[in-house]
């Protein structure tokens, strides 16, 4: 599949959106406008980050989570059984799934892909550790011997790391995926995709089939400008636009406004004002008139939070002191309250609302700067700089950040800011050499399976290039066994396994290797003729284009 041919077809098709051409409502075409780049890698087994919105539409999991009801639902899967200690898992598989080369998926086809996730050891590949052996019994028979027990059918739900391809691209390497070609069984495929945009078509094979009123062609962009993003949505050239919670002040002439849709502010007089003004923005329909009223906004719920990381291996932020002066001079109440207007809350824990294991009693930090002095005397430290890593921000997190560094002047500590995109921060993020690493990493996270302890595992345990994203480089050999208890406590005896995990994040809280700054929300604008819009906070901002449905789509 020539990549250039690809992305010549894809900006003649964004060309056509441009100047409204794709708005004939016969082709089912849906232009999504997204605030980021939609990908980092096209690898299934590799990418853990945004790109899971495309991967979500491409590939299929053996389960999935249903967030309505916390329950794990079959997907390639039809049912599973285990033994008494769940250390053995039977899934039974269906039979008319196809690939989008043709191929019929097989037990041998899950075994590959799982064996290929554990083999590359890269992205959230660890989901699979507890893993002994894999083998295909029967074409639609795959076994599961594990090192020890675990909840395999949630684990299988993963937002990254699950995905079943087809046998043949098995032997595929990293490059493969990333020139635009997919090995899925979704409804989609891949036709074209860069660094800032990606097209999707309809897979005529699916299982589903494809009725009346489904969106066959799916282009979806980076748009980083809000002011543009705002703009696609008031001159009817997006069907769906996000505006992360972040986005309070993000609109022209400084509009702000609710759930990220922009709103006017003190300085213009004719911003749109709040959710009211986004129904009122006006759309040319396919004849040329003006349909008014034509697009909804709305709030989703998310498991993503905002976490501020201290690097434990590195003078001054090994003294627990001195992070805790780090952690009591950050704006926590100004960032929540004035900054993203009430569109972010703060973390209690590390665990968020909706995943078992949340205790909205766990302390939090608060800012208090005669704290931080405090602590910053006892660690012994004076005239320190130090760096933080992060990648690109909204205006809003950017005021966040000035003003943590204003705080920390005040304390005769000096911030230096370095904004990267995440290879360049993962790279220097994984430098074997502690002294050459950032002091400070900020990073957006969501667990990738409604689990607490794939939280812990992710952020605190995990070790090595490729694995986890344990930024405070922590070898805590407590955390690590109270984990390992909890996860077997978790499967017949949840409330002790609740208590293990409370204690751990209060000992995390104690210690102060890792700050949860905030959660945050998703706001979705959409055309109102869109229906079926939905965001499972398990799969971070993944819209399931294939559920959605538009009456006029043929």
């Amino acid at each position: 599949m020539p990549v250039l041919r690809l992305l010549s077809a894809f900006l003649i098709l964004l060309s056509l959106s441009a100047c409204g051409g794709y708005r004939n409502p016969r082709q089912s075409v849906l232009f999504h406008v997204v605030n980021t780049a939609p990908f980092s890698s096209l690898d299934p087994a590799v990418e853990q980050g945004n790109g899971i919105l495309i991967l979500h539409n491409v590939y299929e999991t053996l389960t999935v989570y249903d967030d309505t009801d916390g329950q794990v639902k079959p997907c390639l899967a039809e049912s599973w059984t285990s033994n008494a200690t769940k250390t053995e898992w039977t899934f039974f598989l269906r039979r008319d799934v196809l690939f989008h080369d043709g191929s019929l998926m097989t037990a041998a086809s899950v075994k590959k892909s799982i064996d290929r996730v554990r083999f590359l050891g890269k992205g959230a590949s660890s989901i699979w550790d507890c893993i002994a052996s894999i083998e295909a019994r029967d074409i639609n028979i795959v076994v599961f011997r594990l090192n020890y027990a675990a909840d395999l059918p949630l684990i299988a739900s993963s937002s990254s790391a699950a995905y079943i391809i087809s046998s043949a691209a098995a032997s595929r390497g990293e490059a493969w995926f990333n020139e635009g070609h997919d090995a899925g069984s979704g409804p989609y495929r891949i036709s074209a995709a860069s660094s800032t945009s990606v097209a999707l078509d309809a897979y005529e094979g699916y299982r589903g089939g494809w009725l009346r009123g489904k969106y066959r062609r799916i282009l979806i962009a980076e748009v980083p400008s809000p002011e543009r993003r705002l703009g696609y949505l008031q001159n009817g050239k997006a069907d769906i636009v996000f505006f992360p919670g972040q986005e309070t002040r993000s609109g022209p002439a400084g509009m702000t406004g609710i759930g990220g849709i922009p709103a006017a502010g003190p300085d213009t007089a004719d911003g749109l004002t709040g959710l009211a003004d986004v129904h009122r923005v006006s759309r040319p329909d396919d004849t040329g008139s003006t349909a008014k009223d034509s697009y909804k906004l709305t709030l989703y719920k998310s498991w993503q939070s905002l976490v501020l990381f201290f690097n434990t291996e590195k003078d001054p932020c090994s003294s627990e002191d001195f992070r805790k002066a780090l952690a009591y001079a950050f704006p926590y109440e100004e960032t929540v309250g004035s900054i993203l207007k009430g569109q972010a809350s703060r973390s209690n824990g590390m665990v968020p609302q909706g995943i078992w294991g949340h205790d909205p009693s766990l302390p939090s930090f608060r800012c208090d700067l005669d704290t931080a002095r405090e602590y910053l005397q006892r660690s012994g430290q004076q005239e320190v700089t130090l760096t933080l890593s992060y990648q690109p921000l909204s205006r809003e997190q950017t005021r966040m950040l000035e003003l943590y560094r204003q705080n920390l002047e005040s304390l005769g500590i000096n911030l230096i800011l370095l904004e990267s995109d995440w290879e360049t921060m993962q790279m220097q993020a994984q430098n074997p050499d502690p002294d050459d690493r950032q002091d400070l990493l900020l990073l957006r996270w969501w667990p990738i399976y409604a689990d607490p302890g794939i939280i812990f595992k992710t952020l605190l345990v995990d070790q090595g290039p490729d694995k986890g994203l344990n930024y405070s480089y922590l070898h805590a050999a407590d955390l690590s066994l109270s984990l390992q208890i909890a996860s077997i406590l978790s499967l017949e005896k949840r409330p002790k396994a609740e208590e293990i995990y409370r204690n751990m994040q209060q000992k995390v809280f104690d210690r102060c290797y890792l700050v949860f700054l905030y959660d945050t929300a998703v706001s979705v604008a959409c055309r109102k003729d869109i229906e079926r819009v939905s965001i499972n906070p398990a799969y971070a901002s993944c819209i399931s284009y294939y559920n959605l449905y538009n009456k006029e789509n043929p």
